[in-house]
C-alpha cells in the first residue's frame, strides 16, 4: 500500500508516507489505537510547511522545552480544538 515511509524517531506513533496514489500521508496512532491520517498533494506542502514553521516560531522558549517528551493529544487543547481556518 505504501511505496515510501518514514517514522519519527523516538515518536513511533507519527509516521510519513507516500501513498500509491502520490498523496504525502501523515499519520499518528494514539495509544489507543485511534488513527488520525492527513494527506496532502505534493504542491501544497510548501504552503503546509511554511504555517507549521510560523506557528514553530510562536512557541514560547519555555514551551519548547516542555515539549522535549511526548506529547498526548488529550492534553493540548490547540490539538483538541484547532482553528476553523489555515493561519494566513
Amino acid at each position: 500500500m505504501q511505496q515510501t515511509e518514514m517514522k519519527s524517531p523516538g515518536r513511533d506513533a507519527i509516521e510519513a508516507y507516500l501513498s500509491e496514489d502520490g498523496h504525502i500521508c501523515l499519520r499518528q496512532t494514539s495509544e489507543m489505537d485511534h488513527e488520525s491520517i492527513i494527506m496532502l498533494l505534493p504542491h501544497d506542502i510548501p504552503q503546509v510547511v511554511e504555517w507549521l514553521q510560523g506557528l514553530a516560531g510562536k512557541v514560547p522558549a519555555a514551551g519548547k522545552e516542555r515539549m522535549e517528551g511526548a506529547i498526548k493529544a488529550e492534553h493540548c487543547a490547540a490539538c483538541l480544538n484547532p482553528p476553523v481556518s489555515p493561519p494566513t
